[in-house]
């Protein structure tokens, strides 16, 4: 009977220390106004749903069929709590999303640079374009 309790009381444990976890994979909207590039990927301008899963930041077009994956690094800047935003590397016409920041955490996460990016930018300077997030 005391381990069945036990197991009761492990078990509710478990789940009130994992509701916060689940809780925070929430996704932000963004409008974006141009094509873009997710690695290899060129995605149009449109409205996005961004989230994240441990490494993995998820793409998702509201109107459209555009969504994907791609695995970022972690980032970290405690003045960044409250800034939901997306900053893209820009040369010419060509806009790569570089790093994604939720509202609520002071951490971010940072895409590879692909080699289309990289083809780009020794031909090109390049700018910094930054987006916030849609209410």
């Amino acid at each position: 009977m005391k381990t069945a309790r036990y197991l009761v009381a492990a078990s509710l444990l478990t789940v009130l220390i994992a509701l916060p976890a689940y809780a925070q994979k929430t996704s932000t909207r963004f409008h974006i106004p141009f094509n873009f590039q997710v690695g290899k990927d060129r995605l149009p301008a449109g409205e996005y749903l961004f989230s994240t899963k441990g490494s993995t930041l998820m793409v998702r077009q509201i109107d459209g069929n555009s969504a994907l994956m791609a695995s970022t690094n972690a980032l970290d800047d405690p003045l960044a709590v409250g800034r939901a935003q997306l900053v893209f590397h820009r040369y010419g016409d060509w806009y790569f999303l570089a790093q994604a920041w939720a509202p609520d955490r002071s951490s971010g996460r940072e895409l590879f640079v692909s080699s289309v990016e990289l083809e780009h930018a020794r031909t090109m300077k390049q700018e910094t374009m930054v987006i916030v997030a849609s209410k």
